[in-house]
């Protein structure tokens, strides 16, 4: 499973109650007075009425999805590295965000899902409203960065055209469905970089300004046929 179809199943899980030490099964009335031996008050009394539906706990949402059963922890301690909360902006869809007892799966743009506890079940929320400390990459999950396509007007021997842009892993590059053996990559380069990245830039741009300067007329076929022309 990947980050992206981790979100996903997490997201078809809405609305699931939540029931400490459940893991996407049917709680039964004997399961019921089991988990209240084990867990004692974290199995709460009003969780009598869930007998008969499908619940789930923190990781068991996870677990559900995987198929690998860890608890919190479990998760937690598996992990290469544990970053702070606070820097949760740099984390993928799909990453874990975590406290001690609780485990939730971020889903971008500061929102969470997470099994919250047996008054919420699963739910999305505010990860800046939450009991969060750390985020993590979960170990049983393959992360993939989820491909953008945009819009983009770009200018062209003085003439405006609308194309599609690609954005994957950290690169944009110029989508077409024209034949033509060409792809515009765009590097990122920050500013302590700029001299050195600017210079390896102009020398990958070079064979493409020569080919600009020898077939402007294809070219610009190429780009018209990725988008219309404005």
């Amino acid at each position: 499973m990947n980050n992206l179809t981790l979100v996903d199943f997490a997201k078809s899980k809405l609305g699931t109650p939540y029931v400490y030490g459940m893991k996407g099964d049917v709680l039964t009335a004997r399961k019921y007075e089991q988990l209240k031996i084990l867990f004692g008050p974290l199995v709460w009394e009003s969780d009598r009425k869930k007998i008969g539906q499908v619940c789930v706990d923190c990781s068991g949402l996870i677990s559900w999805g995987t198929g690998i059963y860890r608890n919190s922890q479990g998760y937690h301690d598996t992990a290469e590295k544990v970053f702070p909360i606070s820097t949760v902006n740099q984390a993928p869809a799909g990453a874990a965000v975590w406290c001690k007892g609780h485990i939730g799966i971020y889903l971008g743009r500061g929102e969470y899902i997470a099994a919250d506890g047996s008054r919420y079940g699963v739910r999305i929320a505010s990860v800046k409203n939450s009991p969060f400390t750390h985020w993590f990459l979960l170990k049983d999950i393959e992360y993939k960065e989820e491909e953008m396509v945009t819009k983009e007007p770009i200018i062209y021997n003085d003439k405006k055209y609308t194309v599609e842009m690609i954005r994957k892993d950290g690169v944009t590059y110029l989508k077409t469905r024209a034949l033509w053996p060409l792809s515009l990559f765009l590097p990122e380069i920050g500013m302590g970089d700029m001299g050195v990245g600017f210079a390896a830039a102009f020398m990958m741009l070079v064979p493409a300004l020569l080919l600009f300067l020898g077939c402007q007329e294809y070219l610009e076929q190429g780009i018209a046929m990725s988008g219309g022309k404005d």
